[in-house]
């Protein structure tokens, strides 16, 4: 994909990447130069493996974090099934 980069050297990330990235509106990204090319991404939430009530081991995310829909589930499930043949 194409875009430009304005005299400030801004960039204009395509509103489907930023929404389907989770980085709309204001938000940090983590930038960094590799072999030659700029690559942009979303940071990582820092999630830890926990034990829940029943003894089964499953992802806890921050405070604050709010909860994945069906709809998130079945893109990432969706989205790992076609990894990495993108």
């Amino acid at each position: 994909m194409r875009t430009t980069i304005d005299a400030a050297g801004r960039v204009v990330v395509p509103k489907a990447m930023r929404q389907r990235l989770g980085i709309d509106g204001p938000s940090e990204v983590d930038i960094e130069m590799l072999d030659g090319a700029v690559e942009i991404r979303a940071p990582f939430l820092e999630v830890r493996l926990v034990h829940d009530k029943d003894g089964r081991l499953v992802l806890q995310a921050p405070e604050g974090t709010p909860p994945m829909t069906d709809e998130d589930v079945r893109r990432a499930t969706d989205e790992s099934r076609e990894w990495p043949r993108r």
